[in-house]
């Protein structure tokens, strides 16, 4: 089993704990523009915590028609760390809309950065 890695919100709120280390994750591909690490999910091996799943969900234009997301904040500065699809976004016989989790790029830092004094800065879409 994998040593778990935690990460917290830039305000410092615990997030996340997982045993998939975010910066080896792959990201969505286009036409997605975000950039999101992908994932993946499960009850054993990832925990969110501090979390708030945004209602109702937000829809976004893309190149290629809309997508269907629940926006998940960060419960203290109400940042948004990541999202989710709706279903109807994945292939028959793809994997299952609550099996990944979208997370935004520098929307989280590692507990290990925070041990070393590592002040991220805010990414240029949360300002």
């Amino acid at each position: 089993m994998a040593v778990a890695q935690t990460y917290h919100c830039l305000c410092t709120t615990f997030i996340l704990a997982t045993n998939h280390d975010l910066a080896s994750l792959p990201t969505r591909a286009e036409p997605a523009l975000d950039k999101a690490k992908i994932l993946p999910v499960s009850t054993e091996h990832t925990i969110f915590q501090n979390i708030i799943e945004e209602e109702p969900q937000m829809v976004i234009r893309r190149g290629d028609g809309f997508e269907k997301r629940t926006l998940l904040r960060c419960n203290r500065c109400d940042l948004v760390v990541g999202y989710k699809l709706d279903q109807a976004h994945f292939a028959e016989g793809d994997i299952k809309a609550e099996e990944v989790v979208f997370i935004l790029p520098g929307a989280l830092t590692s507990t290990e950065d925070m041990k070393t004094g590592k002040t991220p800065a805010a990414p240029a879409w949360a300002l």
